[in-house]
């Protein structure tokens, strides 16, 4: 009898353990959404550009721009997304406020650099300027170059005690764009 009573409360505490695992599963993908997650276009409209051979011991400047301005609607939003030969490096959204994506790129491996650009379902994707030029090697100076990926502590960027630091980059976004929650998106 103490058995059974024993199986019992073990099944109803694990039956309560997974319940909650799932109610708290559920929870955190709706907070998720609801906070503005940025979600991919879907594959049908999508469109990928070779930028040229990369190779890890360069650095390149890249900008992906919006070629008329003018033409560009409203509300609509593109997704652009920057990889290496080993994968993304950074993304934004260009919209009707924010018409460009600059950073400088250190190649994790040899090959290609590329940039996906992925619209709403039902939008197009308007035309597109890109440019992609090595950095030539500086001089024997105390400096260096920003370069990306640089944003986690596994990927961060040594430099030296005094030296100077140049970098910019545009992941964040100027404005938010129309799809993004603007809270989430200037974080």
């Amino acid at each position: 009898m103490r058995q059974s009573h024993h199986r019992a409360s073990r099944w109803l505490v694990q039956s309560f353990l997974l319940l909650s695992f799932l109610l708290a599963a559920a929870l955190l993908l709706r907070s998720v959404e609801a906070a503005g997650a940025r979600r991919i276009p879907a594959k049908e409209n999508e469109r990928r550009v070779v930028l040229g051979e990369a190779d890890p011991g360069s650095l390149y400047a890249v900008t992906v721009s919006v070629k008329d301005p003018a033409q560009w609607p409203g509300r609509q939003s593109v997704h652009a997304a920057i990889a290496d030969a080993r994968g993304a490096v950074a993304e934004k959204w260009l919209h009707a406020a924010d018409l460009d994506f600059y950073l400088t790129l250190h190649p994790r491996a040899r090959g290609q650099a590329s940039v996906t650009l992925s619209a709403a379902k039902g939008e197009a994707i308007p035309e597109m300027t890109f440019a992609f030029h090595r950095i030539p090697a500086g001089r024997e100076e105390p400096a260096v170059i920003a370069a990306a990926p640089n944003d986690t502590w596994q990927t961060a960027q040594p430099v030296e005690f005094g030296q100077t630091i140049f970098g910019g980059a545009d992941e964040r976004p100027y404005a938010p764009a129309p799809n993004e929650d603007r809270y989430a998106a200037m974080l």
